[in-house]
């Protein structure tokens, strides 16, 4: 099994959740996840999170380094078993840019309704528990 450290935002704003849907191109399932991704040599979690962020959204956020949580699952992405380690960090939008989708996964990001948060990450049920449990931690939201 491979290993991916990751880094996250949850990023609330005008009561509505960051997003970005990926489609698996090998086991064809799409998802709605918050932005993130791998964290590059030399990057820091929150540098990773950040630049994840804006590459896949196109949104600049400002991260809050003592908020962050950090989880481990099990994860497959294109055929292949990932014992994922993701630290989130809570995000505090600033302004609003030009995404980078010159990834195929990647079909878009959309800020959703914050009630309607659960019905979008319902993919893998290991990142939904994160997703609730940041929430309820960073903006006492479940």
């Amino acid at each position: 099994m491979l290993t991916r450290q990751r880094a996250s935002v949850i990023c609330v704003h005008n009561k509505k959740l960051l997003l970005v849907q990926l489609v698996d191109d090998i086991n064809e399932y799409k998802g709605w996840f918050p932005p993130g991704g791998a964290i590059e040599e030399g990057e820091s979690p929150g540098e990773a999170a950040k630049r994840e962020c804006i590459e896949e959204t196109g949104v600049a956020v400002e991260i809050d380094s003592q908020s962050s949580k950090t989880y481990s699952i099990v994860f497959n992405w294109r055929g292949r078993d990932y014992k994922s380690t993701t630290t989130y960090f809570k995000a505090r939008f600033i302004s609003e840019g030009s995404p980078n989708f010159s990834e195929k996964y990647l079909l878009g990001s959309h800020w959703v309704p914050i009630c309607e948060w659960k019905q979008y990450v319902n993919t893998h049920v290991g990142i939904s528990e994160q997703v609730r449990e940041c929430l309820k931690e960073f903006y006492d939201f479940e």
